[in-house]
């Protein structure tokens, strides 16, 4: 799910309709949900109670070049939310 809706999903209501009804279409069609741009531990909170199941976000941690991305860093990628 794009950041755009991430962003405002604690304040507009239209936001959350659409991660809502975006996690009810994945989860019908069998596909995992990922939401980007968390930066926030109350964006990840209503995320999680939403039923996310992966996020990504400077909540995590920064952007890095690829030639500094180790194995160390792996947890930086994505996180699980369930």
């Amino acid at each position: 799910m794009d950041k755009s809706f991430t962003k405002g999903v604690l304040s507009r209501t239209d936001c959350q309709a659409v991660v809502a009804s975006s996690i009810a279409l994945a989860k019908g069609l069998g596909i995992t949900t990922t939401v980007e741009g968390i930066e926030t531990e109350e964006q990840l909170d209503y995320m999680r109670n939403a039923g996310v199941e992966l996020a990504q976000g400077y909540l995590f941690g920064k952007p890095v070049p690829m030639t500094e991305f180790g194995r160390d860093n792996a947890v930086m990628l994505t996180a699980l939310v369930a």
